[in-house]
């Protein structure tokens, strides 16, 4: 099995990805898996408000309630491990706050081959 490591989809270049959205109908895509692979996705995350914050993934499937996945951050924690699990073709991760543009998602996926 052979790994090849990814920039997230959702930025692209590796950089954070700062989460404007707070409806799941509005959801930042973080990630999407081609449709011929399969990726560990590796997410991490900060708050840089002054209060504690939700943030909620959905993961894999970007409308469905069940598949959301709830943290609280605390506020200037740094950044804060989340998950590390994987998807298989063309599923989407998605991110969603409490509040806009206080809370950014980093993190990388491992395509699995």
């Amino acid at each position: 099995m052979a790994l090849t490591k990814q920039f997230l989809t959702g930025t692209g270049d590796g950089t954070g990805l700062k989460i404007a959205a707070t409806t799941l109908g509005g959801a930042n895509t973080v990630h999407t898996v081609p449709a011929s692979a399969k990726d560990k996705i590796f997410l991490s995350a900060t708050n840089n408000d002054t209060v504690l914050r939700t943030l909620t993934i959905v993961w894999g499937d970007a409308t469905a309630v069940d598949d959301e996945i709830t943290f609280s951050l605390q506020p200037k924690a740094g950044l804060v491990p989340l998950l590390a699990l994987t998807l298989d073709a063309a599923k989407v991760v998605k991110a969603y706050a409490e509040v806009t543009n206080v809370i950014v998602v980093h993190g990388e996926a491992n395509r699995i081959a």
